[in-house]
């Protein structure tokens, strides 16, 4: 089938318009298992639909390549993507959720607030947060120097607060921002600039 100019021109201008975009993917939801690290969780049965809302968003044609952090929950979305739309993948560890000692803990909530709050504060056995802020914000950069893009980055809650904070400029990444920051949600990013085009929204199913 010809195209008529028409719709050539508007391939083109599509294909122009998502040049240089990173895509950014705060990973499904995830079944709790208390008897397992919780970077071995795999997608709850929710999680498993906010997955192909997901896959059907109107920017993976574009997509040249899913970056994922070296978790479970990550890798899903990167292979699921791999075997729907033919695109290579890779893990990271630079893409990792924040450091902090294993298991379920009655104040997480609060443990995350303060560290959020505090992001250079050092505690036994928790990375500040401002180191995982500086890891993914270095990994981008390589990203975007290599190529190629656009390119998806899947990842997780509180290092995206961590890293939307740093491309808003805000000074510290926020509680309400953790606490707002949907499963499954997505943010485009324009790397010339590192211009939050559109902020975290969610496709998935609730």
């Amino acid at each position: 089938m010809r195209l008529s100019f028409q719709s050539l021109h508007g391939v083109l201008l599509e294909s122009l318009s998502t040049m240089g975009r990173i895509y950014l993917i705060r990973h499904p939801a995830t079944q709790v298992e208390a008897a397992r690290p919780s970077q071995e969780w795999d997608l709850s049965e929710a999680g498993r639909r906010q997955l192909e809302q997901l896959l059907r968003a109107p920017w993976w044609p574009s997509v040249r390549h899913v970056y994922a952090s070296t978790e479970r929950k990550a890798g899903i979305v990167a292979e699921a993507a791999s075997e729907r739309s033919d695109l290579p993948y890779s893990r990271h560890r630079e893409l990792a959720e924040l450091g902090r000692p294993p298991g379920l803990y009655a104040d997480y909530a609060e443990q995350i607030a303060y560290a959020l709050q505090y992001p250079g504060a050092a505690r036994p056995g928790w990375e500040t947060v401002r180191s995982a802020q500086e890891r993914i914000w270095s990994f981008l950069q390589a990203v975007v120097a290599v190529g190629p893009l656009p390119a998806v980055v899947v990842s997780h809650g509180i290092i995206l607060t961590a890293l939307r904070a740093a491309l808003l400029d805000h000074e510290t990444p926020g509680v309400a921002a953790w606490k707002s920051l949907p499963f499954a949600a997505v943010a485009e990013v324009k790397s010339e600039g590192w211009i939050m085009v559109q902020d975290f929204a969610s496709v998935g199913a609730d």
